[in-house]
């Protein structure tokens, strides 16, 4: 279960990551939607522009704190994390580190991703996890493609999707995704297959997977907001919160969720796997 919360954040921040590197052209401006102070750009717009803006950059280094929940059968725990997050654009790779602590125990935690491996480290042992389709990849672009198909989705043609709102507040774009952004049958599907690869990288047999109808997934609740710096177009954090229920075979999976990502600087550095790693 540690394994499956630490992929849920992965995936969290692997899906940012991308919205914020994918190369598009933004879209002409329009009328804004209502929100607290009218913006003259919509939400796909500043994600756009927030996206040039951080292909300039070589990465950046952000703080996460995580709180999940989890229920299933006799299981019910709660597992918090605090970690640091390197990510670096081009090749696009990340390295997490920090604790996860778990009915008052703290177990040192460590994964990276690069050149299209991960590897896992809980206390002194890598593992190298099974590969997904992120993974696979053979372009770090190619990695990029579900984000914007996301916003694609949600955008459908529309000023004013539903379930997505800008503001504008204190010098930076605020866009929020809600629960009725769900509606949306292409953006659920997205979701539901960011699910897939976690639950897949983190039971280690198929027949543990089998047992979960991911299909069938229902999110009670859902949020997430990301600020972006209204001047420079960076992305400068980031809160997530959802409540979500995967009906299983013998009990429901249930997950509550809810994280915070703050980017504290520019990142300059190399990410690459550990030679330790590579022999696990």
């Amino acid at each position: 279960m540690r394994k499956l919360s630490l992929f849920f954040s992965v995936g969290l921040v692997l899906f940012l990551v991308a919205g914020c590197n994918n190369k598009t052209q933004p879209t002409s401006a329009d009328q804004g939607m209502p929100s607290q102070v009218k913006t003259e750009l919509t939400a796909v717009e500043v994600l756009k522009k927030s996206a040039e803006a951080m292909n300039q950059e070589k990465g950046f280094v952000a703080q996460s704190k995580q709180e999940q929940k989890i229920k299933q059968g006799k299981v019910d725990k709660v597992v918090s994390s605090e970690m640091e997050v390197q990510v670096t654009n081009q090749p696009l790779a990340m390295h997490i580190k920090g604790t996860m602590a778990s009915n008052g125990v703290k177990t040192p935690v460590e994964m990276i991703t690069a050149n299209g491996k991960s590897y896992v480290k809980l206390g002194k042992k890598w593992m190298k996890e099974p590969e997904t389709k992120t993974e696979q990849a053979e372009n770090p672009s190619d990695q990029l493609k579900k984000a914007q198909q996301a916003i694609t989705a949600l955008e459908g043609g529309s000023t004013s999707p539903q379930g997505v709102k800008v503001t504008k507040e204190n010098g930076f774009y605020i866009v929020e995704i809600t629960k009725e952004a769900i509606a949306n049958e292409q953006f659920k599907a997205m979701l539901a297959e960011e699910v897939k690869q976690a639950l897949k990288g983190s039971l280690s047999s198929k027949k543990k997977q089998n047992e979960l109808q991911v299909d069938q997934i229902q999110f009670e609740e859902y949020n997430q907001k990301i600020w972006i710096d209204a001047q420079t177009f960076k992305y400068s954090k980031q809160s997530v919160a959802y409540s979500m229920t995967i009906p299983g075979k013998k009990s429901p999976l249930k997950l509550d969720l809810k994280l915070e990502m703050n980017v504290k600087g520019p990142f300059e550095g190399k990410i690459e796997i550990p030679v330790d790693a590579k022999k696990s």
